[in-house]
């Protein structure tokens, strides 16, 4: 079971499905300038990944060798900074930019961890996600975003991905980097 959730919660199914609602969550956010977020910040970089796997340049989807970390961050760190890019040109809605400027933030403290340490990359995307669609879910949507970051932190947690600072320091790597395009508001 922890399996089936970290598979079905992976971080960059999440960060789409984030960046993908935006028009519902900013009704002035154009479907296409999501779908370009959600292309660039999130799809390209699973699309890396899987060629890497494939490649045999890391053994698993979760890259849960920290070794192995180096060229998935590389090439997501280039598309998100092309795509941030890409959107400032075409002038993306500040909350676009703001958003993506807090997923590329969260990315770049995850790599420097990464360099010691193997921090869960599901935690930090789970607390992202939770602590940006939290307010926008009428009914318990606290309650539900906090039950949603424990079950994807047990996930880790339970066939022992993780331990438990490596998820604590996901998640607040990831709550901290929610709150970046409230401050730029």
């Amino acid at each position: 079971m922890p399996h089936l959730i970290a598979r079905i919660c992976n971080p960059m199914a999440m960060g789409a499905a984030l960046l993908l609602s935006l028009p519902l969550r900013y009704p002035h956010v154009p479907w296409p300038m999501a779908g370009l977020a959600a292309l660039f910040l999130m799809l390209i970089p699973w699309g890396a990944l899987i060629v890497m796997r494939r490649r045999g340049v890391v053994d698993d989807e979760h890259v849960t060798r920290r070794e192995q970390r180096k060229p998935v961050f590389i090439a997501a760190l280039c598309s998100i900074v092309a795509g941030f890019a890409l959107l400032w040109a075409l002038r993306a809605p500040a909350i676009v930019l703001a958003e993506s400027g807090a997923i590329l933030a969260g990315l770049c403290v995850l790599v420097l961890l990464s360099l010691r340490w193997k921090v869960s990359v599901h935690a930090c995307t789970a607390a992202f996600v939770a602590c940006r669609a939290a307010g926008f879910i009428p009914v318990a949507g606290v309650q539900l975003a906090v039950c949603f970051v424990v079950l994807v932190a047990w996930s880790r947690l339970k066939p022992q991905e993780h331990s438990v600072d490596q998820v604590l320091a996901g998640t607040a790597v990831g709550a901290a980097a929610s709150l970046l395009p409230i401050l730029a508001g």
